[in-house]
């Protein structure tokens, strides 16, 4: 889908798809801190793997 001009694009639209095989699981308390986005993406991508304390 284009917006704009043909020589020159107004919007370009590129998704960027992740899943769990993406993402590590990140289970340390101190790496979840140096990274706080990746924790809540591994936290959302990994929530029903097995390997998981859900305590």
């Amino acid at each position: 889908m284009s917006i704009g001009p043909p020589e020159w694009s107004a919007l370009t639209l590129r998704p960027l798809v992740l899943g769990p095989d993406q993402v590590p699981i990140v289970d340390d308390p101190a790496e979840a801190a140096r990274d706080i986005p990746l924790a809540v993406l591994s936290a959302m991508l990994h929530s029903r793997d097995h390997r998981v304390d859900h305590a």
